[in-house]
Protein backbone atom coordinates (compact mmCIF):
# COMPACT_ATOMS: atom_id res chain seq x y z
CA UNK A 1 0.00 0.00 0.00
CA UNK A 2 1.35 3.80 -0.87
CA UNK A 3 2.88 5.34 1.96
CA UNK A 4 1.49 8.11 1.05
CA UNK A 5 -2.40 9.64 1.16
CA UNK A 6 -4.59 12.24 -0.02
CA UNK A 7 -7.62 13.11 1.26
CA UNK A 8 -9.98 14.70 -0.84
CA UNK A 9 -13.23 15.44 -3.03
CA UNK A 10 -13.30 14.54 -6.36
CA UNK A 11 -15.52 17.66 -7.26
CA UNK A 12 -11.96 19.96 -5.52
CA UNK A 13 -9.96 21.61 -7.76
CA UNK A 14 -7.74 21.97 -5.09
CA UNK A 15 -7.35 18.18 -5.00
CA UNK A 16 -7.03 18.12 -8.88
CA UNK A 17 -4.25 20.24 -8.10
CA UNK A 18 -2.11 18.08 -5.98
CA UNK A 19 -3.37 14.79 -8.42
CA UNK A 20 -1.34 16.69 -11.17
CA UNK A 21 1.87 17.18 -8.99
CA UNK A 22 1.80 13.43 -8.12
CA UNK A 23 1.11 12.48 -11.75
CA UNK A 24 4.34 14.64 -13.14
CA UNK A 25 6.41 13.43 -10.17
CA UNK A 26 5.22 9.34 -10.69
CA UNK A 27 4.28 9.09 -7.31
CA UNK A 28 2.13 5.87 -6.26
CA UNK A 29 -0.67 7.51 -3.63
CA UNK A 30 -4.00 6.03 -2.12
CA UNK A 31 -6.51 8.70 -2.63
CA UNK A 32 -9.37 8.22 0.84
CA UNK A 33 -12.42 10.01 -0.62
CA UNK A 34 -13.94 12.58 1.48
CA UNK A 35 -17.64 14.21 0.88
CA UNK A 36 -17.99 17.45 0.74
CA UNK A 37 -21.72 16.95 -0.04
CA UNK A 38 -22.00 14.97 2.97
CA UNK A 39 -19.81 17.62 4.86
CA UNK A 40 -17.37 14.71 5.81
CA UNK A 41 -14.62 17.34 5.69
CA UNK A 42 -16.44 18.71 9.13
CA UNK A 43 -16.58 15.45 11.15
CA UNK A 44 -14.46 15.03 14.53
CA UNK A 45 -12.06 12.43 12.74
CA UNK A 46 -11.14 14.56 9.69
CA UNK A 47 -10.94 17.68 12.10
CA UNK A 48 -7.94 16.36 14.06
CA UNK A 49 -6.53 15.72 10.23
CA UNK A 50 -6.84 19.76 9.25
CA UNK A 51 -8.71 22.09 12.00
CA UNK A 52 -9.81 24.42 9.17
CA UNK A 53 -12.06 21.87 7.99
CA UNK A 54 -10.87 21.92 4.40
CA UNK A 55 -9.73 19.84 1.06
CA UNK A 56 -7.22 18.12 0.14
CA UNK A 57 -4.92 16.95 2.83
CA UNK A 58 -2.21 14.66 2.51
CA UNK A 59 -0.90 12.17 5.08
CA UNK A 60 2.97 11.12 4.42
CA UNK A 61 3.75 8.21 6.44
CA UNK A 62 7.50 8.35 5.16
CA UNK A 63 7.78 12.10 6.33
CA UNK A 64 11.05 14.29 7.23
CA UNK A 65 13.43 11.87 8.95
CA UNK A 66 11.01 9.16 8.62
CA UNK A 67 8.10 10.18 10.86
CA UNK A 68 4.34 10.29 9.71
CA UNK A 69 3.61 14.42 7.94
CA UNK A 70 0.08 15.67 7.50
CA UNK A 71 -0.22 18.57 5.59
CA UNK A 72 -3.01 20.72 4.09
CA UNK A 73 -3.33 23.17 1.64
CA UNK A 74 -3.10 22.20 -1.62
CA UNK A 75 -0.17 24.30 -2.59
CA UNK A 76 1.87 23.79 0.34
CA UNK A 77 1.16 19.60 -0.60
CA UNK A 78 2.76 21.00 -3.99
CA UNK A 79 5.68 22.54 -3.11
CA UNK A 80 6.42 19.76 -0.25
CA UNK A 81 6.05 17.16 -3.31
CA UNK A 82 7.92 19.08 -5.65
CA UNK A 83 11.11 19.59 -2.82
CA UNK A 84 10.42 15.90 -1.55
CA UNK A 85 10.53 14.29 -5.10
CA UNK A 86 13.20 16.99 -6.28
CA UNK A 87 14.75 14.09 -8.06
CA UNK A 88 12.01 12.40 -9.80
CA UNK A 89 9.84 13.29 -12.24
CA UNK A 90 9.47 17.17 -13.58
CA UNK A 91 11.30 19.07 -11.32
CA UNK A 92 8.65 21.89 -11.04
CA UNK A 93 10.25 24.33 -9.08
CA UNK A 94 13.51 26.66 -9.36
CA UNK A 95 16.40 25.82 -8.32
CA UNK A 96 16.44 27.19 -4.40
CA UNK A 97 20.26 28.54 -4.76
CA UNK A 98 18.85 30.75 -7.69
CA UNK A 99 17.49 34.39 -6.35
CA UNK A 100 16.41 35.64 -9.01
CA UNK A 101 14.44 32.47 -10.64
CA UNK A 102 13.18 31.86 -6.62
CA UNK A 103 11.66 35.13 -6.89
CA UNK A 104 9.89 34.97 -9.98
CA UNK A 105 8.38 31.65 -8.77
CA UNK A 106 7.25 33.06 -5.93
CA UNK A 107 5.61 36.02 -7.63
CA UNK A 108 3.93 33.80 -9.70
CA UNK A 109 2.28 31.94 -7.58
CA UNK A 110 0.92 34.72 -5.59
CA UNK A 111 -0.04 36.60 -8.45
CA UNK A 112 -2.33 33.05 -9.37
CA UNK A 113 -4.00 32.85 -6.55
CA UNK A 114 -5.14 36.43 -5.87
CA UNK A 115 -6.00 37.65 -8.84
CA UNK A 116 -6.85 34.26 -11.00
CA UNK A 117 -7.58 31.52 -8.07
CA UNK A 118 -9.97 33.82 -6.17
CA UNK A 119 -12.17 34.97 -8.46
CA UNK A 120 -12.54 32.39 -10.49
CA UNK A 121 -13.77 30.30 -7.68
CA UNK A 122 -16.04 33.50 -6.73
CA UNK A 123 -17.58 32.76 -10.32
CA UNK A 124 -18.06 29.10 -9.10
CA UNK A 125 -19.96 30.14 -6.23
CA UNK A 126 -22.25 31.85 -8.21
CA UNK A 127 -22.78 29.56 -10.72
CA UNK A 128 -22.54 26.24 -9.19
CA UNK A 129 -22.83 26.59 -5.45
CA UNK A 130 -25.57 29.14 -5.07
CA UNK A 131 -28.37 27.03 -7.33
CA UNK A 132 -27.58 24.04 -5.77
CA UNK A 133 -28.55 25.32 -2.45
CA UNK A 134 -31.52 27.09 -3.92
CA UNK A 135 -29.38 30.76 -3.41
CA UNK A 136 -30.28 33.83 -6.35
CA UNK A 137 -27.43 34.52 -8.57
CA UNK A 138 -26.12 37.76 -7.79
CA UNK A 139 -25.52 39.29 -11.25
CA UNK A 140 -23.74 42.28 -10.63
CA UNK A 141 -21.03 40.42 -8.61
CA UNK A 142 -20.85 38.18 -11.41
CA UNK A 143 -20.31 40.67 -13.94
CA UNK A 144 -17.52 42.66 -11.86
CA UNK A 145 -15.84 39.01 -11.36
CA UNK A 146 -16.27 38.74 -15.24
CA UNK A 147 -14.65 42.14 -15.75
CA UNK A 148 -11.86 41.55 -13.48
CA UNK A 149 -10.77 38.21 -14.65
CA UNK A 150 -10.71 39.53 -18.34
CA UNK A 151 -8.76 42.37 -17.12
CA UNK A 152 -6.25 39.58 -15.43
CA UNK A 153 -6.14 37.33 -18.11
CA UNK A 154 -4.80 39.88 -20.34
CA UNK A 155 -1.95 40.65 -17.89
CA UNK A 156 -0.94 36.65 -18.09
CA UNK A 157 -1.07 37.28 -21.68
CA UNK A 158 1.25 39.85 -21.47
CA UNK A 159 3.34 37.93 -19.53
CA UNK A 160 3.21 34.65 -21.87
CA UNK A 161 4.62 37.03 -24.40
CA UNK A 162 8.03 37.26 -22.95
CA UNK A 163 8.32 33.59 -22.11
CA UNK A 164 7.20 29.88 -22.47
CA UNK A 165 5.43 29.29 -18.95
CA UNK A 166 4.03 31.66 -16.46
CA UNK A 167 6.68 31.30 -13.71
CA UNK A 168 9.84 31.23 -16.47
CA UNK A 169 11.55 29.11 -19.23
CA UNK A 170 10.26 25.68 -17.86
CA UNK A 171 6.90 24.01 -16.63
CA UNK A 172 6.60 23.44 -13.21
CA UNK A 173 3.84 23.91 -10.16
CA UNK A 174 2.42 27.57 -11.01
CA UNK A 175 1.43 26.66 -14.28
CA UNK A 176 -0.32 23.70 -12.71
CA UNK A 177 -1.90 26.14 -10.21
CA UNK A 178 -3.66 27.44 -12.78
CA UNK A 179 -5.45 24.30 -14.24
CA UNK A 180 -8.55 25.02 -12.30
CA UNK A 181 -9.14 27.64 -12.38
CA UNK A 182 -9.11 27.58 -16.63
CA UNK A 183 -11.49 23.94 -15.89
CA UNK A 184 -13.83 25.69 -14.31
CA UNK A 185 -14.45 28.90 -15.80
CA UNK A 186 -14.70 26.53 -18.93
CA UNK A 187 -17.31 24.46 -17.36
CA UNK A 188 -18.94 27.04 -15.76
CA UNK A 189 -19.12 29.10 -19.21
CA UNK A 190 -17.09 31.82 -18.61
CA UNK A 191 -14.36 30.73 -20.99
CA UNK A 192 -15.07 34.12 -22.92
CA UNK A 193 -12.85 35.84 -19.91
CA UNK A 194 -9.43 34.24 -21.89
CA UNK A 195 -10.58 35.25 -25.28
CA UNK A 196 -8.79 36.70 -27.66
CA UNK A 197 -5.00 35.79 -26.24
CA UNK A 198 -3.07 34.32 -28.23
CA UNK A 199 -0.02 33.72 -26.07
CA UNK A 200 -2.30 32.35 -23.18
CA UNK A 201 -4.38 29.97 -25.46
CA UNK A 202 -0.58 28.59 -27.08
CA UNK A 203 0.76 27.76 -23.55
CA UNK A 204 -3.05 26.23 -22.48
CA UNK A 205 -2.31 24.00 -25.58
CA UNK A 206 0.60 22.83 -24.72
Amino acid sequence: MASLKVYGDHLSPYLTIVKLVLAEKGIDFQLVPISLYKAEQKTPEFLKLNPWGKVPVMEDEDGPNGKPLVLAESRAISIYLAKKYWDTGTPLMPDPLDPAATGRFNEAMLAETLYIGTPAIEVAVEKFIKPSRGLALNDVALNALRATLKTNFAVVDRILATRPYIAGDEYGLVDIFYTPSIHLLERSGEKEVMEGLEHLASWWAK
